[in-house]
């Protein structure tokens, strides 16, 4: 029950933040909010690049980003501390459509699984 409900949660952050432009990238981006604090959740980054780029992202601890490739999408992950102590993910690809949502949805996910 208690994942269904952070997975509900997750949704519907999801859906609130929608789809912005970044303003550090000109590639549109997706954000949810995870209840994890910061430090936590870039490790939870650190290992979803891991799996997902096949070893090869650039991290930068300092700014709390990291960009990779998930095949040929090219995808750029931001942190930022949230009001609540939680942490807002925010995600953006250079594909659109399918491609860009699929990978962007796949990229959240396992940054949430490594989270839990």
């Amino acid at each position: 029950m208690s994942r269904c409900i952070t997975v509900l949660l997750a949704t519907l952050a999801l859906v609130a933040c929608g789809s912005t432009k970044s303003s550090v990238d000109p590639i549109p981006t997706t954000g949810v909010i995870v209840s994890a604090e910061l430090d936590h959740t870039w490790i939870a980054v650190q290992q979803a690049c891991s799996k997902l780029s096949g070893g090869t992202q650039t991290l930068d601890a300092a700014a709390y980003r990291a960009s990779m490739n998930v095949g040929a999408v090219a995808v750029v992950i931001a942190l930022q501390r949230h009001t609540s102590g939680g942490t807002i993910v925010r995600v953006g690809t250079n594909a659109e459509g399918a491609s860009g949502a699929s990978t962007t949805n796949r990229v959240l996910s396992e940054i949430q699984d490594a989270v839990r």
